[in-house]
């Protein structure tokens, strides 16, 4: 009687009936509106960094309490608030100027999940929030983003499937002395699913985004852009036979996008994996997709048929063919290759002996209508100053054109960036005090060297052999060798010839129990038709186990190459140290060193890093403490940095 009281006093006699009420047994108490749970914290955030003759230095304080809620019952309606103040200073010096500026904001969230008991639950949500973001040159800027959205689950039994709706806005502004961010994402999708097994199901997925930004360095033009986009998503999995020997699976995509890049595509990938025995399997493939990019069209075709038998617990071999197509305005090339490897190993009393053996033969068709062929939109990650290759090979490096993830600013070759280009590979290097920051995603656009009409043959093998000895040596010897025959056509560039040899040697030896050290070194011969080199390649490392639960870790890297070029000639060692412990329960504290230094034929770059951590928890009080320090040189480009922040949270 108790519980129907309850049900009745409800308000909204419609809403309980339609949804019934929640057993005493399994829910909290019954009332009104409860608070559960209420925790805060306090963060503090210090910066400062130097770049040249200008130096920066922020700070921000955050004070943030959360709370948990429920109206009536955790089931029916669940509310969690946020809320928080922010305050934030930051002040620039140079030769020729300063700027102090100062800020304040607050923080508030609120996101309400309703019937989060019934196989219909729903939530609406609202964020607005002002998350401070350091850059790699040092400088803090507080942004101001705003979110809201719902999402509604349909789930079983209620429907046969599973069903998710949702729908979301998102804004984000922030200015500062070097930077602006400006951008608007509206969002829109749908899922439905069903399992009919842990293995079997299928799910469905469409996608819809209309996306806008004007967000960039201040030092650069800024062009705003529009992006909208859809994308209708199917996979499935299925296992069957009588022992469920057969896997069937399958992937279609169907994708459309306007704006400044226009692009509309199709795709479908459907495989089978065959357990024919214990010791035999099967596996097949096919993959058709169609893509139009900016009026540019490209499809591609590719099959892929491969066999796996275990003749005995020493050998095991392999068979595959491959048939591809790829149409695009500019190259049609068609490809037919054959493999077969095969692998044995040899035991004996204090180790083993793999050899691996494999020959391929390869028949292409290229036909070329242009001299050049262009590629849109490739992404690279930049990461410090390492050089990243590019896709494709003979790039024109005049036409490679490097923008932000969301196109609206171009990047500056000396400034931003480098070129290198070593034989008839390209790469592309973040340079420092340049406005890419560090790492940043950057799309790339750019052409290449079709290479000209031509038919050819190629002939490709690979040998190796490992050795282990015991548990702790171990030592690799391979050759790897492609030889094209031309058999009709005239091509303007090498058809790819290629002769690698390396040898490798590691140890991974345990001193005693607390101590342990490990070395790897390879040596590699490369010739190819435009670029050959010889590389060296060593690295060691210790572990060393201390009192009071610490460890100590030391660890070293250098490679060199030598090629016939010299702008090839590259150098780099790595160098850091790190070391952690657990003097006390429930305290941590860490300390990284890094250290790195390379150059190539034209540039030389340096830079070093230290991270401190600190973690202490007092029942219910938690303190982190991070400092960090960084300094990176390119060339004469000299960037240096450290920031420090520390967080005390009390949750209450």
């Amino acid at each position: 009687m108790t519980l129907i009281r309850h049900c009745i006093l409800l308000p909204g006699i419609t809403l309980v009936t339609a949804f019934g009420c929640y057993p005493v047994a399994n829910a909290a108490e019954i009332v009104a509106f409860r608070t559960t749970d209420v925790n805060g914290h306090i963060e503090l955030d210090f910066t400062s960094s130097e770049i040249g003759n200008l130096s920066r230095s922020g700070s921000a304080q955050r004070f943030s309490i959360l709370s948990e809620n429920y109206v009536y019952h955790p089931k029916l309606l669940k509310l969690d608030l946020n809320a928080s103040m922010l305050f934030s200073q930051e002040s620039s010096d140079s030769n020729t100027a300063s700027n102090d500026d100062s800020s304040d904001n607050y923080d508030l969230s609120a996101h309400a999940r309703l019937l989060g008991g019934k196989p219909y639950p729903m939530s609406i949500y609202y964020t607005r929030s002002n998350p401070v973001s350091t850059y790699s040159s040092g400088e803090t800027i507080a942004q101001k983003n705003t979110s809201y959205g719902f999402e509604l689950d349909l789930l079983e039994p209620f429907l046969p499937l599973t069903m998710n709706f949702f729908i979301s806005h998102d804004e984000s502004s922030a200015t500062s002395p070097t930077r602006i961010i400006d951008g608007i994402t509206n969002k829109f999708g749908f899922e439905a699913s069903k399992k009919y097994s842990d293995k079997d199901g299928y799910n469905i997925n469409i996608n819809s985004t209309r996306a806008y930004s004007a967000s960039g360095s201040l030092s650069l033009p800024i062009v705003s852009t529009q992006k909208n986009s859809e994308e209708l998503s199917y996979n499935s999995q299925r296992f069957f036979g009588e022992q469920k020997q057969f896997k069937y699976s399958d992937n279609a995509t169907v994708n459309q996008q306007e704006g400044i890049q226009k692009a509309a595509g199709i795709s479908f990938s459907p495989s089978l994996i065959w357990q024919h025995s214990n010791r035999a399997t099967s596996s097949y493939s096919y993959s058709h997709v169609t893509l139009t990019q900016n009026d540019i069209d490209a499809s591609n075709r590719n099959a892929i048929a491969s066999l796996s038998y275990f003749l005995n617990e020493k050998t095991d071999i392999g068979l595959s063919t491959q048939i591809e197509d790829s149409d695009t305005v500019f190259v049609d090339t068609k490809t037919v290759s054959t493999k077969a490897n095969i692998a044995h190993r040899l035991l004996f009393a204090n180790g083993h002996l793999k050899l691996k053996a494999s020959l391929g033969y390869r028949q292409n068709d290229r036909v070329t209508t242009a001299f050049q062929a262009n590629i849109t939109g490739e992404t690279l990650t930049l990461t410090g100053l390492l050089p990243i290759p590019l896709a494709w090979e003979y790039v024109v490096a005049s036409s490679v054109v490097v923008q932000n993830l969301s196109r609206t600013q171009t990047y500056l070759e000396g400034i931003d960036y480098r070129i290198i280009v070593v034989g008839n590979r390209t790469e592309i290097q973040r340079l420092s005090g340049g406005n890419i920051l560090d790492p940043e995603q950057v799309v790339v656009d750019y052409s290449y060297q079709t290479g000209g009409s031509a038919g050819y043959t190629t002939l490709d093998q690979s040998y190796s052999a490992s050795l282990a000895l015991g548990t702790y040596y171990g030592f690799l010897l391979s050759y790897q060798r492609s030889d094209p025959s031309l058999t009709s056509g005239s091509p303007t560039l090498a058809l790819g010839a290629l002769n690698i040899k390396s040898i490798e040697g590691n140890v991974d030896y345990p001193l005693s129990k607390r101590i342990s050290v490990s070395a790897k070194i390879n040596l590699t011969k490369s010739q190819e038709n435009n670029y050959s080199y010889d590389s060296q390649i060593f690295s060691a490392y210790s572990q060393i186990y201390l009192p009071y639960s610490s460890s100590l870790r030391l660890s070293f890297s250098h490679s060199s190459s030598d090629s016939a070029d010299s702008l090839g000639d590259r150098d780099l060692t790595d160098f850091s140290l790190r070391f952690k412990s657990t003097p006390r329960d429930r305290m941590m504290f860490s300390a990284e060193y890094r250290a790195e230094e390379g150059g190539d034929g034209i540039l030389k770059w340096k830079g070093n890093q230290l991270n401190l951590n600190a973690q202490w928890l007092i029942r219910q009080l938690t303190m982190n403490a991070a400092v960090n320090f960084g300094n990176t040189r390119t060339g004469t480009v000299e960037n240096k940095r450290w920031q420090m922040r520390v967080t005390i949270r009390r949750n209450f």
